[in-house]
């Protein structure tokens, strides 16, 4: 089976044999050229129903990627839920239980044994009124949070205040 540029390549070649040859050869050219053309007009039809499938397949395609989308979004607001839920079961609701149910910041069940303790929670850096030691310089100023969390957290645990700087000690609950 000639390709599409054969067949156009032929239909060319044809047409201009047929501007100069005798009328004996114009019949035989003339079946020749209707040939030519009926076999690229069945490739073109091919070539049309392959687009046209082609078409069919990618939006097959790009609904199935939309219906993906949606549940991937719909699987994110589900686990973010789930973790607000565990959020509010370990910060809490379990440091309630224990504080209310518990021996000296112990309690025990059957499966578990839940010890009450604190923590250190986020810093809260003032720029306005904290040293430069706890500013990092990048393209943006903002405040080096890990830097000022360790410094606040020394810092209360020997009484000494720093301008700028304030952390607060939160219960958490460790299972064993």
């Amino acid at each position: 089976m000639p390709t599409t540029k054969e067949l156009i390549s032929d239909i060319i070649d044809l047409e201009v044999d047929k501007e100069f040859c005798d009328e004996s050869e114009d019949k035989e050219i003339e079946n020749r050229l209707v040939i030519a053309r009926q076999e690229l007009t069945q490739k073109v039809d091919n070539l049309d129903w392959f687009i046209t499938d082609l078409a069919r397949r990618k939006g097959a395609v790009s609904g199935e990627i939309d219906a993906l989308k949606s549940e991937v979004a719909r699987l994110t607001r589900k686990k973010k839920a789930v973790d607000k839920v565990k959020t509010f079961v370990s910060d809490t609701l379990l440091p309630m239980v224990v504080k209310t149910m518990g021996n000296n910041g112990l309690f025990e069940t059957e499966t578990a044994r839940y010890k009450l303790y604190e923590i250190y929670g986020p810093v809260e850096v003032d720029m306005e009124n904290c040293h430069k030691d706890f500013v990092k310089t990048e393209i943006l100023v903002k405040p080096d949070k890990a830097l000022a969390r360790k410094a606040a957290i020394e810092a209360d645990k020997t009484g000494v205040h720093i301008d700028g700087l304030s952390i607060e000690k939160k219960e958490k609950v460790r299972r064993t």
